[in-house]
């Protein structure tokens, strides 16, 4: 953690807000998609506009550059997400203290949704993600009834393994050795 308490003080509150929604989104993201989490969340600048596109990329950029973000590619294509497991955990926490976390949650559950009778055929890696994606919000809420109906999803699709890993990382304190 040391390496990133000195960075994580310099950010700036409405950049690290964009972190702790993009530790909320959790999985890869692409530019497209990114701009519309933030327009769907209405995320605004200081100047109380929306970001633009250019505003995005430079952000992107700059926390890459400075290795909060890396630049990644799964099975659906290009995109960035936080660097570390330890990083989104330590944002996620952090945006659960604020008062906008909840609905974010939910926004990003309507914009970006799990289907919930079967997997996608042409996208079958990005639909066990955000089932996965669903498995953490659900323990981080409490949601005991949410929890249920993902474990039967678990099963059908031998996802127990990942959803345990992502356990552990809920439960456990980011950056300790």
């Amino acid at each position: 953690m040391e390496q990133f308490e000195k960075l994580l003080k310099s950010v700036p509150e409405d950049e690290y807000r964009i972190l702790q929604i993009l530790s909320l989104f959790w999985e890869q993201i692409n530019s497209a998609d990114f701009y519309k989490l933030l327009r769907a969340l209405e995320v605004r600048s200081p100047a109380n506009k929306y970001y633009s596109g250019a505003d995005l990329s430079a952000f992107r950029h700059k926390y890459v550059t400075k290795g909060l973000l890396e630049n990644t590619r799964e099975y659906w294509g290009q995109g960035f997400q936080l660097a570390t497991d330890e990083l989104k955990e330590y944002f996620t926490r952090e945006a659960l203290k604020e008062d906008w976390a909840e609905n974010a949650i939910r926004d990003i559950q309507l914009q970006f949704p799990t289907p919930q009778t079967r997997v996608l055929w042409n996208e079958p890696e990005k639909t066990r993600t955000r089932l996965l994606r669903d498995y953490r919000f659900a323990l981080y809420l409490r949601d005991q009834r949410r929890l249920i109906e993902l474990r039967e999803a678990f099963l059908r699709l031998d996802l127990l393994t990942s959803a345990m890993s992502v356990a552990v990382k809920c439960f456990s304190k980011p950056f300790q050795s």
